[in-house]
């Protein structure tokens, strides 16, 4: 029977200039993913990622520790949507790259202050579409 494997990609380089990258916790995570599908009876695995560079690099690591060809189709339905946009709604800051790095450079827990912004972004776009798949059920 055929298995689908969804492996996310590894740790981004979270506050860097090109955050699209993988970092070195990152890195390893896809040479350690790699290790561990050796034990899977894979057969003919056929890759799939998308286009941005950590999926790139993620690919490139774990299929060169399971030993296979550097091979992978690509899909643009994997890559992310632009989160700069949705956070800078209510968030300015968010538009100037460096003013926003700096500012999470001073936060105690910059991921966890990040990551609270980035769903308090996010709720007004789920609000929104649970309204409309509301109206829309109406309407049938």
């Amino acid at each position: 029977m055929p298995v689908i494997y969804l492996i996310r990609h590894g740790q981004a380089s979270f506050g860097k200039e090109d955050y699209d990258q993988l970092s070195e916790p990152g890195w390893e995570q896809s040479r350690i993913l790699g290790r561990a599908l050796q034990n899977q009876s894979l057969g003919f695995p056929r890759a799939i990622c998308g286009t941005m560079r950590r999926h790139v690099e993620t690919a490139e690591a774990t299929l060169g520790e399971l030993g296979l060809a550097k091979e992978w189709h690509t899909d643009t339905g994997f890559n992310e949507y632009n989160h700069s946009e949705l956070l800078a709604v209510d968030w300015p800051l968010a538009t100037d790259r460096a003013a926003l790095t700096q500012w999470l450079a001073q936060q105690e827990h910059p991921r966890k202050v990040f990551q609270a912004r980035f769903e308090q972004a996010l709720r007004p776009l789920a609000d929104r579409r649970r309204r409309l798949q509301r109206k829309l059920a109406r309407l049938s």
